[in-house]
């Protein structure tokens, strides 16, 4: 979901290698934006046009499309086109730094203005460690949408547990691991971090991962299809609307789509026939988990220092001012990655991750074999 442009694929002998997946940096952008418009509608228009919002809480669909995406990441940074995955060690403290720092200090950013100029956050010493750890039921406390983050944990936490079998293993019993905690869910309730273990929205997660073994292995398709996969995901989406989608299983009405989207682009990316649009703005995907995480502390500065006042703005002005909302954010998005995101990945990379991964392999080196 939040990984950078580089990819680094780890084979399953030589070393390793990175390639960028263009058209999976083009969608993470799209994603990130459509949230974007959901909460910038959301606050120009206090909610009260229902047929506008219809529309524009569609724009939370692009939740879903993250988490196919993150599947297929997580697996191709993993596996690649080997069969051998990542050290679990540094596959954890990747992840670890990817996340937790960015996101900690966007925390921090929302308490102090709240603290500040908003009514602040009145939440007792628990409530503070599950949100900042991202416990699910807590992690959206600080930061509304830190909810999803939960369930990137645990997709994460999964998924290294697998780490040491060979691609096709891992990802088959990880398959069959997720149906069968939600089949679980309709006769006992797992605690804690496992709740989400009975949600089909973790379904999402492993069709990125099928979606990650098979591009890294076979040309699984061509231009053309992958253009009809895109349009059918778009159809997919239409037709949710149509039925409407707030009546139907999130997992059905917009993971589906969300799968044939980015099945469909990365089967125009094996192509080679990529439009040059489509990597241009790709450069963008890199600035999505900042604008993900910061664009609702700057869409409710942007109220408090003078649009609270006007809002419920009328429909075309509402429709004018997400997009000005989305421009801003993005900007600023963009400015916070390229300043402090990149620079804090560089040096968190060398000191933790190749650090200590490193420290990891040569004591496991040291290790005597077993009898």
């Amino acid at each position: 979901m939040f990984e950078t442009a580089e990819l680094t694929r780890s084979a399953s002998a030589g070393p390793q290698h990175s390639a960028s997946v263009e058209s999976i940096q083009f969608l993470r952008f799209l994603a990130a934006m459509a949230v974007v418009l959901f909460h910038g509608h959301q606050a120009s228009t206090a909610h009260i046009y229902q047929g506008l919002g219809y529309i524009f809480d569609m724009g939370a669909a692009g939740v879903h499309v993250f988490f196919v995406i993150s599947g297929f990441v997580i697996m191709y940074t993993s596996y690649g086109s080997g069969d051998a995955g990542m050290p679990t060690v540094r596959f954890l403290l990747k992840r670890f730094v990817r996340i937790f720092p960015i996101y900690w200090i966007c925390c921090v950013a929302y308490v102090v203005y709240q603290n500040t100029f908003g009514t602040g956050y009145n939440l007792p010493l628990a409530t503070w460690i599950g949100a900042i750890f991202l416990m699910p039921g807590d992690s959206s406390r600080i930061i509304g949408p830190g909810w999803t983050l939960s369930f990137e944990l645990f997709f994460y936490l999964s998924f290294a547990t697998i780490l040491r079998l060979r691609a096709l293993t891992a990802i088959a019993l990880l398959t069959c691991l997720f149906v069968a905690t939600i089949a679980v869910g309709f006769l006992i309730r797992f605690p804690g971090l496992l709740r989400i273990a009975h949600n089909p929205l973790i379904l999402e997660f492993i069709a990125g991962c099928w979606l990650a073994y098979f591009y890294g292995r076979i040309r699984f398709g061509t231009f053309g299809l992958g253009i009809a996969a895109v349009c059918t995901g778009i159809a997919l989406f239409v037709a949710g609307a149509l039925l409407d989608y707030r009546e139907i299983p999130l997992f059905i009405v917009w993971g589906v789509p969300s799968v044939f989207i980015v099945g469909g682009a990365l089967m125009m990316e094996q192509s080679g026939r990529l439009p040059k649009s489509v990597k241009r703005l790709g450069r963008l995907g890199d600035s999505s988990y900042a604008l993900y995480l910061i664009h609702v502390l700057i869409i409710s500065i942007a109220l408090d220092i003078g649009l609270r006042g006007i809002v419920p703005l009328p429909p075309a002005q509402a429709i004018g001012m997400t997009f000005i909302f989305a421009v801003i954010c993005g900007v600023l998005a963009a400015a916070i990655f390229e300043f402090l995101e990149r620079p804090l990945l560089g040096w968190l990379r060398r000191n933790v991750v190749d650090r200590f991964s490193g420290r990891a392999s040569r004591i496991a080196r040291l290790e005597p074999a077993k009898s």
